[in-house]
């Protein structure tokens, strides 16, 4: 049986997952702000001394893509608003 090799959706699910699960490990580290709720939420866990698992943290694939495109369309108005 020949090998297969991943397929391009595996591939970007892989990417997704390992960019989320850096985007956590840097919060931890206090590298980078939170950026969503999710990620807050994640932050406030480890500040309370709670033990977080990286996974629970970690979106499927398409629901991670439509976060960040809930981030960045309300980006914009939080700009508009501040600059008020």
């Amino acid at each position: 049986m020949k090998h297969r090799p991943p397929s391009r959706a595996r591939i970007d699910a892989l990417v997704l997952r390992e960019v989320q699960r850096d985007r956590l490990v840097r919060i931890a580290r206090g590298e980078i702000e939170p950026v969503g709720e999710r990620e807050g939420f994640f932050q406030w866990w480890l500040l309370q001394g709670e033990r977080a698992t990286l996974g629970d943290f970690i979106l499927p694939p398409l629901l991670y893509i439509d976060e960040q495109c809930r981030l960045e369309a309300a980006a914009p108005e939080a700009a508009s608003v501040s600059a008020s």
